[in-house]
């Protein structure tokens, strides 16, 4: 298989006992990728950074989830490479004599980069789920696989929103107390910096589940980039995207908690 835009297959298979670094070992190279993003992307303009954007992946060494920020790097083709190093069918990315590999073996949906972003104030978060918790029983061994990969990555995502809002609601506590704090007092010693700590905002997260029509998908989906699927994931976001902006009834409020609002679309479009 290859994507004549993405990816080629290495001529040496990945198998064979030969010694090599990480951006070696794989079954597919990504040098097609380097050459599309070259061409799409304006990486000055980029880099001027009008409009943030952060890119995850994990460092190979150290296991960490690392973000690649405009306001913060300059980025390049590697660090989007980067993002979508899965091994091993994708070789790791080498970005300052450091690899890394796709952040989605970290975290998935990498919502973190923007709750822990340290100014107080409220967000609205857009989130595409392409693993949706919802799902009928499977009939065979790979729809049990492919069942199980959608709970998987799913019930992520309900687990660092749960966290956040759990911070929150503490957050929210401190800016209640300080907020009846005599002034007199918060200027003792170290009070300050324990009242800088509060915060009474909230996070709002719209939430678009991907749904693929039954029977459609393997489990191999989480890795599976041919060109049909991509054209076919790129349509159908398309139309929820155009059904979330014309019609906001698709919208159902889920208090997940005190300080956090889900708002959920289930694929309107098929």
């Amino acid at each position: 298989m290859a994507n004549r835009d993405f990816f080629d297959p290495h001529w040496l298979s990945p198998l064979w006992p030969i010694p090599k670094t990480p951006d070696q070992i794989s079954f597919y190279n990504t040098h097609p990728l380097k050459q599309t993003l070259t061409e799409l992307i304006d990486f000055d303009y980029l880099n001027r950074a009008y409009m943030r954007l952060s890119i995850g992946a994990v460092d190979l060494e150290t296991g960490e989830q690392v973000f690649f920020d405009n306001t913060k790097h300059t980025l390049t083709p590697e660090h989007i490479m980067a993002s979508c190093a899965l091994p091993p069918g994708f070789p790791a990315i080498k970005i300052d004599g450091r690899y890394y590999w796709d952040g989605g073996l970290y975290s998935n949906t990498p919502i973190l980069a923007v709750t822990n972003e340290p100014e107080h104030k409220n967000r609205l978060c857009f989130l595409v789920n392409l693993f949706n918790p919802k799902g009928v029983p499977p009939h065979s061994l790979d729809g049990v696989q492919e069942r199980a990969k959608d709970i998987e990555y799913a019930s992520h995502l309900r687990t660092i929103i749960e966290q956040y809002d759990s911070k929150q609601y503490l957050q929210g506590i401190i800016a209640q107390l300080g907020a009846h704090i005599p002034d007199s007092v918060k200027e003792k010693e170290g009070l300050q910096d324990l009242l800088k700590h509060g915060d009474s905002h909230k996070l709002h997260v719209a939430q678009i589940n991907y749904k693929s029509k039954q029977g459609t998908e393997l489990n191999s989906k989480d890795y599976e980039f041919s060109e049909l699927s991509a054209d076919d994931h790129r349509r159908q976001g398309y139309k929820n995207a155009l059904a979330l902006v014309k019609n906001p009834d698709w919208f159902y409020e889920h208090h997940v908690g005190p300080k956090t609002v889900v708002h959920k679309l289930d694929h309107p479009h098929q």
